[in-house]
């Protein structure tokens, strides 16, 4: 089973943490990983075309995303917005389980939150639903918004108040809950507004404004991780018919997460296009790259395919290994373009997990196939059907490896390259 969390950007998600945490807790044939998207439509054709069973959807696609759905349930339509997919058999249907994050995480401090007042800050997607939520546990709500009428139509969905933004300090006054669904950089509440045993749910896990400001208040505050996990709990109910049943967030999900490696290493499958956007990524850090499968046919003085014809592919494969070790040991920033069957070997997948940040390159079989039309790929002979059987023996190390995924089926390799720097330029160590 493959799923993924699709946002712009993701790298930060710390959703994988929690899915992959359950598969090995559980001994779940699994994984997750991240899928760095373009639009909406690149999600949903992503998830047709390489048969995952389904993802999460964050900023900015719940809304965008439902016009491309076959099925959405009854609550993602009311809200009109989407945080999970599910693949049925090519059948797409799209859920939301953001509400769930809000209502398990204050049950959990405030239990019976009946005839309290809430203040909600946001009225997006993930305001709408914190507001269902709110109305659900049956707290009395206020939605404040930069734009008003967004605020309005959020209250609308919970029989709720809209405040204009300069009110928004007589409301957090008067809020025995207090929940944030603003961007981390938003600063419209001060920590000397807060009144004594307020509860402060914020939908952010970086480091925003209001939790700043909610800490410096010593009010009690719910971190976004905890949001974050129980609507993954509720999402899990999609994919596998199974929650997490756990009252407690794992501990290494609440943690700060520690900074990526600065070799930045590229795979995917043959014809995924991985060397034209190596080369061009390159270009755009200022950085050296390192073409693997150029560097072994220079070695070997041969071509890949005599390679594999007069040495074996075990041969190869021991190059292969010896020498993504070399690469990833060197100091400084770097590229590395992998051959398509670098993952093939657990010392390779280990190799990447612990020196490099990994981006998984995919493109579909379509694509890959017109790519390498005119190459003597040696493990692409056999036609299309063999070629795609290879792939997919492939497709799970691939997304168990990847750090991030960017989808290059039909894309100058300049737009993917700057994808890539867009997610990774504020991430890898310095």
């Amino acid at each position: 089973m493959i799923l993924a969390v699709c946002g712009n950007p993701v790298l930060h998600s710390k959703s994988p943490l929690i899915f992959n945490h359950y598969f090995k807790q559980n001994g779940i044939d699994g994984v997750y990983t991240r899928i760095a998207a373009e639009s909406a439509e690149e999600i949903v054709e992503f998830i047709r075309s390489s048969g995952i069973r389904g993802c999460n959807v964050t900023a900015p696609f719940k809304e965008k995303v439902i016009a491309h759905l076959d099925n959405v349930d009854n609550e993602a339509a009311r809200l009109q917005s989407v945080n999970t997919i599910v693949n049925n058999n090519g059948v797409l249907t799209g859920y939301s389980t953001d509400s769930y994050g809000v209502t398990y995480s204050l049950q959990k401090i405030c239990g019976d939150c009946s005839g309290k007042q809430a203040l909600l800050l946001g009225a997006g997607g993930a305001g709408r639903a914190a507001a269902f939520a709110l109305a659900r546990l049956g707290l009395k709500v206020t939605v404040v918004n930069r734009t008003y009428e967004k605020a309005v139509a959020a209250a609308e969905l919970c029989g709720g108040t809209a405040c204009r933004i300069e009110e928004c300090e007589r409301a957090v006054r008067g809020a025995d809950v207090v929940v944030n669904t603003m961007l981390a950089d938003v600063n419209i509440v001060q920590s000397q507004w807060f009144k004594p045993g307020t509860v402060a749910l914020d939908a952010i896990y970086q480091q925003s404004v209001f939790r700043r400001e909610a800490l410096k208040a010593d009010v009690t505050l719910i971190p976004g991780e905890e949001w974050l996990y129980y609507q993954a709990d509720r999402a899990a109910e999609h994919f596998f018919g199974k929650r997490f049943c756990s009252d407690t967030v794992p501990a290494e999900i609440l943690q700060s997460r520690s900074s990526f490696h600065e070799t930045v290493a590229l795979i995917g499958y043959m014809g995924s296009g991985k060397s034209t956007i190596a080369q061009s990524l390159s270009d755009l850090m200022q950085i050296p790259y390192f073409e693997m499968d150029t560097i072994l046919e220079e070695q070997e003085g041969m071509s890949i395919s005599s390679i594999f014809e007069k040495k074996g592919e075990n041969y190869f494969r021991d190059k292969e290994s010896l020498l993504l070790k070399s690469i990833t040991v060197m100091p400084g920033k770097k590229i590395i373009s992998c051959g398509g069957g670098v993952v093939v070997r657990d010392e390779n997948l280990k190799c990447l997990k612990e020196s490099a940040l990994s981006v998984w390159i995919y493109a579909d079989m379509v694509q890959s196939l017109e790519r390498i039309a005119d190459t003597d790929r040696p493990l692409a002979a056999g036609g299309e059907e063999k070629f795609t059987a290879l792939f997919e023996s492939r497709k799970k190390l691939y997304a168990e490896c990847a750090d991030i995924t960017v989808i290059n089926s039909e894309k100058d390799a300049n737009i993917s390259s700057r994808r890539i720097y867009e997610e990774i330029c504020d991430q890898i160590n310095s």
